[in-house]
């Protein structure tokens, strides 16, 4: 767990994962050596926003390697096909600044 108040504007962050929900709905992942760390507001709530923006903007005084929206399909789940045992996340690169996309 990583809370937003603990991340240090001097050390670099390996990768930014805004993590896709639902429509709209995004949480932050944080990936460095040790693996992936969801980030918190507090303790005991997972920061969430519905604004990719919000995200660039909450990063834009750190120094970001790397930033990308993934997304994990329901698709076969919806159409009533079964659990298949590959992987089926998307991710796609952002730009960590608000001006570029």
């Amino acid at each position: 767990m990583i809370r937003v108040s603990d991340l240090n504007p001097a050390q670099p962050i390996h990768k930014v994962i805004v993590l896709a929900l639902a429509p709209m709905l995004y949480q932050i992942i944080i990936e460095d050596e040790l693996g992936e760390h969801l980030v918190y507001t507090d303790e005991h709530t997972p920061y969430r926003t519905t604004c990719i923006e919000k995200v660039k903007e909450l990063f834009e005084s750190y120094r970001v390697e790397s930033m990308v929206l993934r997304q994990q399909s329901a698709y076969d789940e919806m159409i009533g096909h079964p659990s298949k045992q590959s992987d089926n996340t998307l991710e796609v690169m952002l730009s960590p600044t608000r001006a570029g996309y």
